[in-house]
């Protein structure tokens, strides 16, 4: 057995809350751990940049940091690690939440409880990327970051009421894009995304820029290549305000032609100080007073355990 801290990351507001704890929780408080061996963090609704710090704090090197919910509970912990000065705490996202991309992408779950526990498992790297806004870091993104319309969507799932039907028996899919289709008709034609520069081309009329890290968004476009161990990632802007600009992007990603293009970093200048919706690995929030938005790849890895 092997004698690393696991530091458990968990969120009773969960939609799988109950699931969390069946599977993970109380085999993890079975186990035959020693003493001070197994740390559990509970999210807590202060947001995401407030519980990546706090996390942080309680890491040390070496650790196995286990994220069991969506993908919003995952970026946190991921962001916690990346704050901390430490190169060898390892990763595992495990998917209890109404979307689990980082948990697919790197799928610790069919290891098992034991195995984590064990140490019984391998490493993937993975290189995330750095957002800032006026040029002072806003966050880690794991797999993706998106401001604009689609952005602004994600925000929709943090109403109680919708968490609620979520959390009794709605977690799925198909309820979610139900859940999103009376905002985007409502939405669709509202300025989301400010006019601004970008490699000194100037984007009036487009409602979502895009900068994607993982590989399972990554093949609805040209390139679908691992490229979260790259040193680029894929720049997607998009128009969806109408019905008919937005047909031939949802052909090209049923194809895997989607366009995009490969970057290594992407200022965007913006006219004048802008509010801008943002969401980064399922965690919504706002840019306020924002004139500029850089997106790069971070120096530090990540270690996935798959």
């Amino acid at each position: 057995m092997s004698t690393r801290r696991i530091v458990l990351v968990h969120n009773k507001r969960s939609s799988k809350a109950k699931s969390v704890y069946k599977k993970v929780i109380h085999p993890l408080e079975q186990a035959n751990l020693a003493d001070g061996q197994l740390v559990k963090y509970q999210i807590t609704p202060i947001g995401p940049k407030n519980n990546a710090i706090l996390l942080s704090r309680k890491l040390h090197e070496g650790d196995l940091v286990i994220a069991a919910g969506g993908d919003g509970t995952a970026s946190i912990a991921a962001n916690a690690i990346l704050q901390t000065s430490f190169s060898k705490i390892h990763f595992a996202a495990l998917g209890f939440g109404n979307f689990n991309d980082i948990a697919r992408t790197f799928p610790a779950d069919q290891l098992g409880i034991n195995k984590l526990i064990a140490g019984d498992y391998a490493i993937e790297k993975l290189r995330p990327l750095e957002i800032k806004a006026n040029n002072k870091r806003f966050r880690y993104g794991v797999l993706y970051t998106s401001f604009g319309l689609l952005a602004g969507a994600a925000n929709q799932f943090e109403d109680k009421a919708k968490r609620q039907k979520l959390y009794h028996g709605g977690a799925n899919i198909i309820y979610s894009t139900l859940m999103l289709l009376p905002y985007y008709l409502k939405n669709k034609k509202r300025h989301f995304l400010p006019s601004f520069t970008l490699d000194s081309r100037q984007y009036e009329a487009v409602t979502d820029y895009l900068a994607i890290n993982g590989s399972r968004m990554a093949k609805i476009f040209k390139t679908g290549r691992p490229i979260y161990r790259k040193p680029e990632f894929l720049r997607v802007i998009l128009d969806v305000s109408h019905f008919v600009r937005t047909t031939p992007y949802l052909l090209e990603s049923v194809t895997g032609h989607m366009p995009g293009e490969l970057s290594k970093r992407d200022d965007l200048i913006f006219k004048t100080p802008s509010h801008i919706a943002t969401q980064t690995d399922g965690e919504y929030e706002e840019f306020l007073g924002v004139d500029k938005i850089t997106i790069q790849k971070a120096e530090k890895y990540l270690n996935m355990v798959v």
